[in-house]
């Protein structure tokens, strides 16, 4: 008969070099049914690391994920369905990363831009931005609500609009657009930006 407990275990790591772990941290557990969240638990994290969460509730329909705050963020597992656990245990490891405000190695590796004509006498831009951050350092604002990266609009644009986000929120307007409060995690592509606005044409 299929198991209907659970035991999964964690290592949580600083993937950047030389970089150490916080003290007192602790695992959070988010199992998830379909798009609704099932159940959570927390669990101490051990000074070297590990972490282990016993009698987890199991179902072959659910996703588990794991959390952990450190260093001011929050750093996630990978997520793991319930229908490729086979026996009774399941790893779920966590990376975390030291942060840095430096963001000149920051690239964009493509950029997709569409144009609407639908509307008479004004054109919709589309841009879609794919970012990458190759260093071992997660990449935070330099202080409380400055931009980790800026972007430019021309001066005509108007009805400014986000797949993900409005101004006052992930977004702060600027001099010359709009900047991008969320911080940009090592890797390559991690980082996504979508964004549209309307000129006359």
């Amino acid at each position: 008969a299929a198991a209907d407990k659970l035991t999964i275990r964690g290592q949580v790591s600083n993937a950047t070099p030389g970089g150490s772990l916080p003290e007192n941290m602790q695992a959070v557990l988010l199992g998830f049914s379909g798009m609704n969240p099932a159940f959570d638990a927390t669990t101490p994290v051990a000074a070297d690391g590990s972490y282990a969460f016993e009698d987890v509730q199991f179902d072959p329909e659910f996703v588990y994920m794991v959390r952990v705050d450190a260093n001011g963020l929050s750093f996630n597992s990978d997520i793991l369905h319930g229908g490729d656990i086979i026996g009774g245990e399941a790893e779920l490891p966590v990376k975390v990363y030291d942060t840095t405000t430096d963001n000149s190695g920051l690239s964009v590796d493509r950029l997709h831009v569409f144009f609407d004509f639908s509307n008479p006498g004004m054109v919709q831009v589309v841009n879609l931005l794919i970012i990458s951050n190759p260093s071992d350092r997660i990449v935070i604002p330099a202080e409380e609500g400055q931009p980790v990266v800026q972007y430019v609009l021309p001066e005509s644009a108007t009805d400014l609009q986000f797949e993900d986000g409005q101004l006052g929120g992930r977004y702060v307007e600027t001099a010359t657009g709009f900047g991008d409060l969320m911080s940009v995690s090592p890797g390559t592509g991690q980082h996504q930006v979508l964004y549209a606005y309307q000129m006359p044409y």
